[in-house]
């Protein structure tokens, strides 16, 4: 996730666009560990359409009101933080 194609247009936006945007950057992208070799774990490892699905509709449901955070990185998809 850091270091990444995501992260570096993500701090782009970030940097010369923060008031333009209507909820947080969300990225959906491979953990900070070297790609597992058997397929069982790189089933784990890869974000799934299932990911990406879910990761849009939080970004669709989020509002400034809201009493919830939506977590920036998670590989799995997002997860709400109190």
């Amino acid at each position: 996730m850091t270091c990444g194609f995501a992260a570096e247009i993500s701090a782009m936006v970030a940097s010369t666009a923060f008031e333009s945007l209507k909820a947080p950057i969300l990225r959906v992208a491979l953990p900070d560990t070297p790609a597992p070799m058997s397929a069982a774990l790189e089933r784990a490892y890869y974000p799934t359409a299932t990911n990406i699905v879910s990761a849009v509709k939080k970004l669709l449901e989020w509002s400034p009101s809201s009493s919830q955070r939506v977590a920036l990185t998670d590989h799995s998809g997002p997860q709400h933080l109190s």
